[in-house]
């Protein structure tokens, strides 16, 4: 079993978990939607997430290096921010904006992304704007900035609108709020990189700065809860997706394990059953040497123990097959020459007990010859006898 590393798995959830961390910390009033802070934030979640759905970087060596090229790639990008991000708002050259919301008056200079112009959403917003020449406004447009790209919300052409020099009006928040809703169905909140523009046939004027509407809680709107849903649901997945990673690595580790085990176990089998087939023999060589060998009896060639053939290839289970067998061979071969030996060794032995039956039997005529020869001794003495009686005749005639 090989581990299975999932980087590219990874790139895409870290891709939506980044967007969901953006869209809450720009909703909840701490981080407005500019270059910087955006591309930083998607490479910092694609990378970390990559990297905990991969652990180890060699066993998705090419996936994780182009994951991480993109994630290179979009600090690229976020690094060229840096200048917006600690620039002031600004507003054209001859050309004034003034805001007044809350009895705080602000320009568009006097805002940064660490100080923004704040409003609430039940207040309307004062403002007054002048230009350097009369100006018969045709068009006037209003956005925000995303990503360090101006994204129009709002046009409204004029037609037939006498020159001026100074235009004035209100802003209801509350109105705007409901007019974003009911094209969008969400219901926004947060800090906003703010840009408008007033535009006719004798010039124009554009300004540019940072706004925040707070929301009243970290839950407060739709959007708000939607994002912390979604916020969750990543994390649920992450969790799952490293967990899954992280399982498959352990199996595959214990698979290496399990078979390096039995490698090494195979090796050992092999050597005990050849011992086990040897000490077979010693056995019956002891045997016979206190017991008759027609109760000897020789192992069975199959008395062979073969090793188990788990896990291994067929080449490696072949090879510990036939080494076992070979060996076993000459063990029955040696077996055979013992019980030859021992066949032979009773053979020997009552030749030799018929050999000296043979000497005694040859030795027993011997001894009749010396029986014969006492035997003559005794007749010859009756004759020494009759000898000495005719001696003892003749004097006395």
């Amino acid at each position: 079993m090989t581990p299975r590393p999932r980087p590219i798995t990874g790139a895409l959830l870290g891709l939506l978990l980044g967007i969901v961390v953006l869209g809450l910390l720009w909703q909840g009033g701490m981080v407005p939607p500019d270059r910087l802070p955006v591309f930083l934030i998607l490479a910092a979640t694609i990378l970390a997430t990559a990297g905990l759905l991969t652990r180890s970087v060699s066993a998705a060596r090419a996936r994780f290096v182009t994951v991480a090229v993109i994630a290179g790639i979009l600090t690229g990008v976020g690094l060229t921010g840096i200048p917006e991000t600690f620039r002031t708002g600004a507003v054209s050259e001859g050309c004034t904006l003034q805001a007044t919301a809350g009895g705080l008056v602000a320009t568009p200079a006097d805002t940064s992304i660490v100080s923004r112009f704040t409003v609430t959403a039940d207040e309307a917003v004062q403002w007054s704007a002048t230009a350097a020449t009369p100006i018969a406004v045709t068009e006037r447009q209003a956005g925000l900035t995303l990503a360090g790209f101006d994204v129009p919300v709002r046009t409204v052409t004029v037609t037939g609108a006498e020159p001026v020099e100074a235009l004035s009006g209100s802003l209801d928040v509350a109105g705007a709020l409901t007019w974003i809703e009911d094209r969008t169905s969400l219901e926004v909140s947060g800090v906003y990189h703010l840009f408008g523009s007033v535009t006719g046939d004798e010039g124009a004027c554009a300004f540019e700065g940072y706004a925040v509407l707070m929301p009243e809680s970290p839950w407060a709107t739709n959007t708000l809860i939607g994002l912390w849903i979604a916020l969750g649901v990543l994390l649920l997945l992450t969790a799952w997706g490293a967990f899954a990673v992280r399982s498959s690595f352990v199996k595959a580790r214990r698979a290496a394990e399990e078979a390096s085990r039995f490698h090494t176990g195979t090796i050992s089998t092999a050597a005990v059953a050849a011992g086990v087939t040897r000490g077979h023999v010693a056995a019956d060589v002891e045997a016979s040497s206190t017991t008759s060998w027609d109760d000897a009896t020789v192992p069975p060639a199959d008395a062979v123990v073969e090793p188990a053939s788990g896990d291994l290839d067929d080449d490696t289970r072949e090879v510990d097959v036939r080494t076992v067998r070979e060996e076993g061979a000459a063990d029955d071969e040696a077996e055979v020459e013992v019980a030859d030996e021992a066949e032979a060794a009773p053979e020997t032995e009552a030749a030799d007990a018929s050999s000296t039956d043979d000497a005694e039997a040859t030795d027993e005529p011997e001894a009749t010859d010396a029986s014969s020869t006492d035997d003559a001794e005794a007749t010859d003495e009756p004759e020494a006898t009759d000898a000495s009686s005719t001696e003892e005749d003749a004097p006395r005639a």
